[in-house]
């Protein structure tokens, strides 16, 4: 077991070695900080970021805008992915409608953001919203969809109320789908925000980058990128931890029972 993490970590040292090498490679190609500057210029931005405290007040109005948008596409995409799941006149019914808002370009909501609230925290908020809103839908009528067909037909001969169908036999079924929803959707987000601050945000990580991007200064751009990816990764590995602990695992048995 040892001997197998020891070497997945040195296989992935390995890989995150050959990304260093390909970029000091390509750095030098290009030799212009302008374009791609020198990884000992980005981290050494990256280490003069952490210490300034403007960076984790910006981090913590991008969380914010994040989490909020996560939790109104929960809010409304739970419901809706029931209604969907239970009912085919509603699948058919509601099915355009979250196939165009899936296939929809953030770019082509800006416009209409821009003249409705203009540059603030509402935009962000409402594209991380209309981005997860899909992805939840369609996870959670998915797993309703699947539910075990013979515990169903149970269901029907007993007359079980809907309520003790519902928490007993539809909602441990579909749990695995709601966590896998929100751990798709936080990665998501997680990006989705940073793009909509950088298009049409006041402040955040987003914005730092917009601004850090518009005065040419690459080296800040790339270290902010990097801040972004460690947080992004720290998030999933988190969440992950937080889905596969003891305590969840005991509750969602249960759910089971």
């Amino acid at each position: 077991m040892k001997t197998s993490i020891c070497s997945n970590l040195f296989k992935y040292a390995l890989g995150l070695l050959l990304i260093a090498l390909v970029w000091e490679l390509a750095s030098l190609w290009f030799h212009s900080s302008l374009i791609l500057p020198r990884l000992s210029e980005v981290f050494a931005e990256f280490f003069g970021l952490i210490d300034e405290a403007s960076l984790w007040m910006n981090l913590s109005s991008t969380f914010l805008k994040a989490f909020s948008g996560l939790l109104l596409a929960l809010a409304i995409g739970l419901p809706v992915g029931f209604l969907i799941g239970f009912s085919a006149f509603f699948s058919q019914l509601l099915l355009p409608g979250l196939v165009l808002l899936k296939s929809m370009p953030i770019i082509s909501w800006l416009t209409s953001i821009l003249i409705l609230w203009g540059i603030g925290w509402e935009a962000p908020v409402f594209i991380v919203f209309v981005t997860l809103l899909p992805i939840i839908i369609y996870n959670i009528a998915q797993g309703i969809k699947t539910v075990d067909k013979q515990l169903l037909e149970v269901v029907k001969l007993t007359h079980l109320p809907f309520r003790k169908a519902f928490a007993g036999i539809y909602l441990p079924s579909i749990i695995p789908f709601i966590i896998s929803s929100i751990e798709i959707s936080v990665g998501t987000m997680w990006k989705t925000v940073v793009a909509a601050e950088f298009l049409a945000g006041e402040k955040g990580i987003g914005v730092q980058i917009a601004w850090n991007k518009y005065y040419v200064n690459t080296p800040t751009v790339f270290a902010y990128t990097f801040f972004v990816i460690l947080v992004g990764i720290s998030l999933e590995i988190l969440l992950d931890a937080f889905f596969s602990s003891p305590f969840l695992k005991r509750w969602r048995g249960l759910w089971a029972t």
